[in-house]
């Protein structure tokens, strides 16, 4: 028996649409701002397109035709028939606000216009060029006076005229490269230098602002000279200090900060000055810079945490505390371990110094101290500070991680082996007994991929960094499982 299937279909016909007006595409109605960047003046031939849709049934084809007023005065200047144009000096462009009237016929008789509104716009900025000065003040009452008219040196645009091109100047501090045309129109045609405050080499951007409002800025230095006694003139007193690690080994390049404000800066003997005008004086050092921590680090916080060898040093008790909330515990532990594989961002803890007075005297509170020195003008105390690296828990005297850094780089070669694409390498390690270690396992990755590392415990090594031929490996006798690892590798070629 057969089985039919009626199948109907429904095809259903828009009356309205069979007498409807062509329809211009979005596109070609939207208002536009056109920004240009011409090598010379400008304005750049300027392509323009009308695209609609027929509904006609006798043909789908259009006819076009467009008027152009330029300076959108009221006035057409341009007219011709297409859906294409070019619009070029020759034939009227300039650059502003100007209009189209676009207008599509079909072959039914059926017509559709459009109005439209397009500004063009010269968007190159202008290049501010700069001289390279100095001004001498003579009066400690007056401060000098700089202008941007004699900082120019022959900045340029493309169609602005020099002469018409306005100048701004503003000191360091005082700009950001991402500013707002209002924000640079706010700023002075001139900087004024302090003759004490501003003596030496100080750096100033000059503005260029072209007639289309496009604006840049270019930094150059100024050299303020003073033969002014400042200090005398101020009043300032000067006094002297030094930071050094717990074993008097100087730190140099520590930031000094006097009230609030940084003043200066310790020297390679860890020499500070400090100038002042009145009786006290709050100092504190700040220091921020790589340090070496090692595996040493995590066997003296592990024998404290066991109290199998406790931290009795003040200072190796703040070094430990790596998350300072005033305890030593497994967190710490925990904190130094990621810092030495380089897991998670411990980057402001691997950075991190703290400062005590060199003569505080700790109570039974050991994480209760100053970070900071009142100075006193009459009492004249010291204003000396040690240094403690966060982390460096091992160590007596906190600079050595001068002598760990230079631990030596033992190259591993396998010799005579010869291996076929996709082939398992073993490199098999047989470390010694201690109670820890930690290095840094490097391969070529163009010639192996890890797969895995075998006889060690995941927590024990870091592969973060694998895809570029590097696994840190940190083994802590009591903390970490198997001391045999065994990297394994597949052949690349």
């Amino acid at each position: 028996m057969k089985t039919r299937f009626l199948q109907i279909i429904f095809i259903l016909i828009s009356l309205n649409s069979i007498g409807q007006n062509p329809i211009f595409t979005p596109s070609t109605k939207k208002n536009d701002t056109i920004s240009q960047y011409p090598t010379d003046c400008g304005p750049d031939p300027l392509y323009m397109q009308a695209k609609a849709y027929s509904f006609c049934t006798k043909s789908p084809k259009l006819r076009y035709s467009y008027q152009v007023d330029f300076g959108n005065d009221g006035k057409f200047d341009l007219r011709g028939t297409g859906s294409k144009l070019i619009l070029t000096k020759a034939n009227g462009l300039k650059y502003g606000r100007h209009f189209i009237k676009w207008k599509v016929t079909d072959e039914c008789g059926k017509s559709t216009e459009i109005n439209k509104i397009f500004l063009v716009k010269d968007a190159k900025k202008p290049t501010p060029v700069a001289k390279l000065l100095s001004i001498e003040i003579l009066d400690p009452q007056i401060q000098g006076k700089l202008e941007a008219i004699k900082v120019n040196n022959f900045s340029w645009d493309n169609c602005t005229p020099m002469a018409n091109l306005r100048f701004r100047l503003a000191k360091a501090g005082e700009y950001t490269h991402n500013m707002t045309l209002s924000d640079v129109l706010a700023l002075n045609d001139y900087v004024e230098f302090n003759p004490c405050e501003d003596k030496g080499t100080q750096t100033i951007a000059l503005f260029a602002i072209d007639a289309d409002n496009n604006w840049d800025y270019v930094e150059t230095f100024v050299v303020v000279q003073s033969n002014i006694n400042c200090d005398s003139l101020l009043g300032l007193k000067m006094t002297t200090g030094k930071i050094t690690y717990t074993n008097d080994v100087a730190i140099s390049s520590v930031n000094i900060i006097v009230d609030n404000k940084p003043q200066t800066s310790t020297n390679n003997s860890g020499i500070y000055k400090v100038k002042f005008n009145k009786r006290l004086t709050e100092i504190s050092p700040f220091y921020f810079i790589a340090g070496y921590i090692n595996s040493a680090d995590l066997v003296a916080l592990d024998k404290h945490l066991k109290q199998i060898d406790t931290i009795k040093s003040p200072y190796k008790k703040i070094a430990a505390d790596a998350n300072n909330d005033h305890k030593i515990d497994l967190i710490d532990y925990e904190i130094i371990r990621n810092i030495i594989l380089f897991t998670n961002d411990t980057s402001n803890i691997r950075n991190k110094y703290t400062f005590v007075p060199k003569g505080y005297i700790f109570t039974t509170d050991t994480f209760n101290y100053p970070t900071t020195i009142v100075y006193d003008s009459i009492l004249k105390n010291n204003i000396d500070f040690y240094g403690i690296k966060i982390g460096a828990v091992s160590s007596t005297n906190f600079s050595e991680s001068y002598d760990r850094a230079a631990i030596p780089k033992l190259p591993l070669v396998l010799k005579n082996q010869h291996f076929t694409k996709d082939e398992e390498v073993r490199v098999s390690l047989q470390m010694p007994e201690c109670e820890a270690y930690s290095y840094t396992f490097q391969f070529d990755p163009s010639q192996l991929s890890l797969l895995r590392i075998e006889g060690l415990d995941e927590k024990s090594y870091n592969l973060q960094r694998a895809s570029d031929g590097i696994i840190t490996v940190l083994f802590v006798n009591g903390y970490s499982i198997g001391d045999k690892p065994n990297f394994i590798f597949r052949a690349n070629c």
